[in-house]
Formats: C-alpha cells, structure tokens, sequence
C-alpha cells in the first residue's frame, strides 16, 4: 500500500530570485565586455582584469561565452530572466522540462545559422567581440561539418531559419501549442 501524495507544483520564490539575479549578472557582464581591455587581448598580459566590472568572472564568463557560443550567447541572460520572473511570479508549473531542452538545442542551431549567415557574408563576422565569428566555436563546427556540403545554401537557409525559430519559440512558450500550429500550418 502506498503513501504517497500527488505532488502539485510549489510556489518557488527563491529560484525565481537566483534565476533573476543569474540573468542581470549575465546581462550587464555582456553588456560591459569590452575585449580590448582584458588580459586575453594584451600582451603582455594584464595582472588585473579591466575589460568589466565584475572583474574577472565577468570577463572570463563573457570571453569563454562569446568564444563558445557566439552570438547566441545573448539567449543566456534572456531566458534567465523569463524563466527566473516566471518562477517568482508563481507559474513555475509552466516551465516544463520540453522548454528548456529546446532552449538548449538552440545554441547550436543558432550558431550553426549564424555561420551560415556569416558564410554568406550577408553578417559581419565580428571578430574582436566573438574571437570565433559570430556562430561560435560549436555552431561553426556544426555548419561546417553537417550543413554546408549536405544541404547546400538553400537548404541550410530553409532548414536552419526554421529550426532556430521553432526552437526559441517552443523555449519561450508552451512548446505543445507552437508545435500544434506549425504541423497544422503544413496540412
């Protein structure tokens, strides 16, 4: 015979304000990253880390984000926050395990679209912010491994415009609704 209760969605206050906090650190770090300025850029290096002002875990989190991540990066403090005011505001039981599996796949779509973007020249690559491009180090890897000889420019721009969008709207929304419209808008 068993004991347990159902288990309903509890009010999460506390991971709402870390997730908030998360999120403006994130966002202000990215927004005063100045690359010229810290130690990666100089030789020979800087004892002191200047390029932000949360010091070294800024630059370090901003350089290794941008290096890795590329433009994406800036998904990071944007989902931070929805998710973090979502959960103080008490609708946690909305942030379903499906969102947050299709946040994580669009980093690589998304720096995969980015390299595409760039490979085409229609983006600048940017090279002093995002010392790998614009798609980062993953999605340039994924482009050019996966995409670009398979599918062609065509395809890669139909498939990855698409995948990127589905994405970041099932992250952001309740991934069974966009899902729904999408299939229904191909019958």
């Amino acid at each position: 015979m068993s004991n347990s209760a159902v288990r309903v969605a509890s009010y999460k206050p506390l991971r709402g304000f870390c997730l908030l906090l998360a999120g403006l650190f994130m966002l202000l770090a990215l927004w005063d990253y100045h690359p010229e300025a810290s130690r990666f850029y100089q030789f020979p290096p800087a004892t002191t880390e200047q390029g932000n002002r949360f010091g070294s875990v800024g630059v370090y989190f901003c350089f290794y984000a941008c290096r890795w991540l590329g433009a994406t990066v800036w998904l990071l403090p944007m989902y931070a926050l929805w998710v973090g005011g979502l959960s103080l505001a008490g609708f946690s039981g909305h942030i379903r395990r499906k969102n947050v599996i299709c946040f994580l796949l669009s980093f690589p779509f998304g720096g995969a679209w980015f390299a595409f973007l760039q490979y085409l020249r229609w983006v600048p690559p940017n090279y002093r912010f995002y010392s790998a491009g614009k798609g980062g180090l993953i999605g340039v890897r994924l482009f050019e491994t996966c995409f670009r000889d398979t599918l062609g420019s065509v395809g890669c721009g139909l498939l990855l415009t698409s995948a990127v969008f589905l994405l970041l709207a099932s992250a952001f929304a309740n991934a069974e609704d966009v899902w729904r419209v999408f299939l229904y808008a191909l019958r």
